[in-house]
């Protein structure tokens, strides 16, 4: 059994809020609400859950009794909205006027596999999806846009499609740049960061020479619209290293290691964020304990934590 919960910072100290047992945890997201509750959303073999933390106290919610593996949630003008699979299909869910509602998404060709697939809100409220599938004949990687009455989806280039069909991408926006992802390449495990705005969606190495172990990556954009990615690589002795790449003021990547382990734990996982839009955050797990660790510039502690 598992159990999903968040941990919030406050008074010195650390406190954790655990939610009930479920058989299974396919898949979690959190955020917060404009009130800042924190929102965790999991999928289970018993359906889509989604809680809200108020006041240290779970309110909590079903988007389906169906089971479902979640791949990303977002909050926009909309509601909260909720990109989901089971077996062969993909769905979306909105919360709208106390209910959700619910759509399958029509790909080209049924599907033999679905996923990752990410979900996020751009300028002006509105959500945007990518995701991927796997056919009999070859490999996709679609993009959706919230329109009225539905969902527009467009098929992007295809050397999108040599994203990795596990894990997790980085998806960000920013007026500057446009819808950018970030991934693990299939055919040399290299960090790519595509521009999916621009004509034929060009690609560019923030880490030339680095080979990732795992394909976990997380993309945040500063307000100048600079990436930001984390990733999970391999040090030269063999070992687990979690680095960040970011983009200075004159375009130039540059990287660094910010922990290794010469555990290779397949269960790593990582998330970025930007405090103040600007400086770079990073929780994630890393080696045989799966603790989850908190790494930031000293200069730049996240909110509530040394300011």
């Amino acid at each position: 059994w598992s159990r999903a919960g968040v941990t919030l910072y406050g008074s010195g100290q650390w406190f954790v809020y655990p939610l009930s047992s479920v058989k299974k945890i396919q898949g979690i997201a959190a955020t917060t609400d404009k009130e800042g509750h924190p929102i965790v959303v999991y999928g289970s073999p018993s359906g889509i859950y989604v809680a809200t933390l108020v006041k240290e106290k779970w309110q909590e919610d079903k988007v389906t009794n169906r089971e479902g593996n979640l791949l990303d949630i977002t909050l926009s003008r909309h509601g909260l909205t909720v990109i989901y699979k089971k077996e062969k299909a993909a769905y979306i869910a909105q919360h709208k006027d106390e209910k959700w509602s619910i759509n399958e998404l029509n790909f080209p060709e049924t599907p033999t596999q679905i996923g990752p697939g990410r979900l996020l809100t751009i300028t002006g409220g509105h959500v945007t999806a990518v995701i991927k599938n796997k056919t009999h004949k070859d490999e996709k990687l679609f993009r959706l846009r919230q329109q009225a009455g539905g969902w527009k989806m467009d098929e992007l280039p295809n050397h999108l499609a040599e994203m990795v069909n596990e894990g997790r991408f980085g998806l960000a926006h920013s007026e500057k740049t446009g819808l950018q992802a970030a991934f693990m390449r299939q055919r040399d495990k290299t960090l790519v960061l595509a521009s999916l705005d621009e004509e034929n969606c060009p690609l560019e190495e923030p880490d030339k020479g680095c080979v990732l172990r795992y394909p976990q990556v997380d993309l945040k954009l500063t307000k100048e619209g600079k990436p930001n990615v984390i990733y999970f690589a391999i040090t030269p002795d063999g070992g687990l290293q979690i680095r960040l790449a970011r983009k200075d003021q004159n375009g130039r990547w540059f990287s660094l290691m910010v922990d290794r382990t010469m555990s290779k734990n397949s269960l790593a996982s990582c998330s970025l964020g930007l405090h103040k839009n600007e400086a770079p955050f990073l929780s994630y797990a890393l080696g045989p304990a799966r603790a989850v660790l908190l790494a930031y510039p000293k200069a730049w502690a996240p909110p509530g934590i040394g300011l």
